[in-house]
């Protein structure tokens, strides 16, 4: 019997679709008839193909080992196990252990694969777990490494990954269960005086990858959580943290925006007029916000230093405010 558990990155698709995946190998007629007899299970349940996958969900191949090999068989599995061992590695490691790892993720990256030739994260872990860690070909092929919890393309900080199935396991229980708690510092325009809980109902539009808040319930929003507390204001921007209580898409950056303090060099939901010379002189690949800490169950925490990118960036909205005093105005116009 094989159990395997859902990882971030295969979450959100159809069960059926995973199973195909993951047993190339298997007719889909086959695959449908062990379902129906539950050789395969979900969740110790019957499960029928049209399901949607969530992170944390088991699914047991009831098969022999020979069997499961046989049609686990992957043609592009030694491909991708010899093309990693030259991968030029960048990956900032914070804490690992033999199950767990956790990494500094960069602005400008995905955490994991939308199209077959994008390169994330994930790429650069299995990479490095190959070269420095000795990483097999077996293991590879039995169990892929992966990003557990996932950061949007331009945000920056702690990411938990697991380097084993039983990493996997446990990592997917932490995420399901709430129980793995992640704080973020931005920067934002403005002096923040916003602080507390804010409750919103978040609808995400799919086609164009973008949320809209709503103050009251609505169909198909989820309602998110999060408290925010200014830890210093400056002349033009302030340094704000903020700790999830719910997890949704672009959540603290929807919530600033609506709080008239959006984060700097945020392109969905910024001021783009304000942050056009900013970007220019900073060259950032993604907006200043950052997941600083996160804390585990297991007394654990992981922290990631903030990027040079958030001084820089204070630096330069000071020294545009001190040229406005002078009469010297800069491409920010009058301070608000």
């Amino acid at each position: 019997m094989k159990e395997l558990t859902i990882c971030a990155e295969d979450s959100s698709q159809r069960s059926d679709k995973y199973l195909r995946r993951l047993l190339p190998q298997a007719a889909g007629g086959f695959l449908y008839k062990m379902l129906r007899k539950k050789n395969i299970t979900l969740n110790d349940g019957k499960a029928s193909g049209d399901e949607r996958l969530k992170e944390g969900d088991v699914v047991r191949v009831w098969f022999s080992d020979e069997t499961f090999a046989k049609l686990s068989a992957r043609k592009e599995a030694p491909q991708e196990y010899e093309a990693l061992k030259d991968f030029p590695v960048r990956l900032e490691v914070l804490f690992e252990d033999r199950d767990r790892i956790f990494l500094n993720k960069p602005a400008g990256i995905l955490s994991q694969k939308a199209k077959t030739l994008d390169v994330s994260l994930n790429e650069h872990l299995r990479a490095y777990l190959i070269q420095h860690e000795g990483l097999s070909f077996e293991s590879y092929r039995d169990f892929r490494p992966s990003v557990m919890n996932r950061l949007d393309f331009g945000t920056s900080g702690v990411v938990a990954a697991a380097k084993t199935r039983s990493g996997a396991r446990l990592l997917s229980e932490w995420i399901r269960s709430h129980q793995l708690k992640k704080e973020y510092l931005c920067l934002v325009r403005g002096h923040f005086q916003s602080e507390g809980l804010k409750i919103s109902y978040l609808f995400k539009d799919e086609t164009c990858n973008q949320v809209t808040l709503f103050r009251e319930p609505q169909e198909g929003a989820a309602r998110i959580e999060t408290v925010f507390s200014c830890v210093k204001a400056y002349e033009r921007c302030s340094l704000v943290a903020a700790e999830l209580i719910t997890g949704k898409s672009h959540q603290i950056r929807a919530q600033l925006s609506g709080e008239g303090h959006p984060i700097l060099l945020d392109a969905k939901y910024g001021r783009e007029e304000d942050d056009r010379a900013l970007r220019k002189t900073l060259s950032y690949s993604g907006q200043l916000l950052h997941a600083w800490h996160m804390r585990l169950p297991d007394g654990g925490e992981v922290f990631a230093g903030l990027p040079r990118a958030f001084g820089q960036a204070k630096a330069f909205l000071e020294k545009r405010e001190d040229e406005w005093q002078h009469g010297r105005r800069g491409g920010f116009g009058a301070p608000r």
